[in-house]
């Protein structure tokens, strides 16, 4: 992948991880709805079509080196990206979705059938992330767990009004793979995601700078709170 261009990513072969969803659905093997829920899995893969736009920035810092003055060609101004992006040449900036037709599926205002349905956008969802990061890693040569991670949103330093500048750092996502934001900032379809990986001197997990000890998805040790308080629903 060559600096400053974008490449997207299209699953067309996505397949349902049955026994992910009938334990995310709470339905054992032999129960009623095991033969309601599996058919609705099969119809559900005839459409999905998760998808992913990504793209490859040099990092420039301005004259003296401690600030990023623009990603490609956008200005950014972010004290999270000063620090966590010192010694980095380049950042992969992504838009990530479960697709648009399995958000507009019709589920016929049936609410379980609304839930299954969430259940199946979260793997879909993921197997496009699972593409994107693998895609990333090979291209900058690193293991997949040396990448970090940056989500606006997830901190007050770089929070989620920052998302049409990430978006601007993509091509076009609406066009390219229809996801689209709302004058609030959210993405639509819901089951999208948008971040920066990036390989560091350092490896950066947000979780470090989360003061909730009691966390069941903690993946780092709390180190304090230079940046403000996390939200760890990103």
């Amino acid at each position: 992948m060559t600096t400053n261009t974008s490449e997207i990513i299209r699953i067309t072969d996505f397949t349902v991880d049955r026994k992910l969803l009938l334990q995310s659905a709470h339905i054992e093997e032999g129960d009623e709805l095991e033969e309601e829920i599996l058919d609705f899995a099969d119809q559900a893969e005839k459409i999905a079509l998760p998808k992913a736009v990504m793209s490859k920035l040099p990092v420039i810092f301005d004259a003296g080196g401690e600030k990023v003055a623009k990603l490609g060609e956008q200005p950014v101004s972010c004290a999270l990206m000063d620090d966590q992006f010192q010694g980095t040449q380049v950042v992969y900036p992504y838009v990530a979705t479960c697709g648009k037709e399995l958000d507009e599926m019709d589920t016929f205002g049936d609410p379980l059938a609304d839930f299954w349905l969430e259940c199946i956008q979260l793997q879909a969802l993921a197997a496009v992330q699972k593409k994107v990061i693998a895609a990333i890693a090979e291209d900058a040569g690193v293991e997949e767990s040396a990448l970090s991670h940056l989500n606006p949103g997830s901190l007050p330093v770089w929070p989620i009004s920052e998302q049409p500048m990430l978006f601007k750092l993509v091509e076009n996502p609406e066009e390219t793979v229809g996801v689209r934001l709302s004058d609030s900032f959210l993405m639509f379809p819901i089951k999208s995601v948008s971040g920066i990986l990036f390989h560091g001197k350092e490896h950066y997990e947000n979780c470090s700078y989360c003061p909730r000890q009691d966390c069941p998805n903690r993946r780092a040790t709390f180190v304090g709170t230079p940046y403000g308080a996390v939200n760890c629903d990103m």
